[in-house]
């Protein structure tokens, strides 16, 4: 894969990983647990690094219980975001 990101980026292409659940209510258990969420965050920014890509998208379409569930969205996503910044 690393050669395949290395190529691309030579042409200028932006790599991203994009995130969806596999199964229902699999994400919002992950980031509705501190534990889990931390360690969501920790591959997500290692998966980043190690394959140098530009970036990560989430696609979080667990729409039943978005009241209840946006709380940990937005903590999980401020967690990205300054995990993020470490490493740029």
């Amino acid at each position: 894969m690393k050669v395949y990101v290395k190529r691309l980026h030579k042409h200028n292409v932006k790599i991203l990983i994009s995130l969806a659940k596999n199964s229902p209510g699999e994400f919002t258990t992950a980031i509705n647990d501190p534990k889990a969420r931390k360690e969501l965050i920790q591959q997500i920014i290692a998966f980043t690094k190690e394959y140098k890509l530009d970036g990560f998208d989430i696609d979080y379409e667990e729409y039943d219980n978005w009241d209840k569930n946006f709380p940990s969205l937005l903590v999980f996503a401020r967690g990205l975001y300054l995990a993020k910044e470490k490493i740029c």
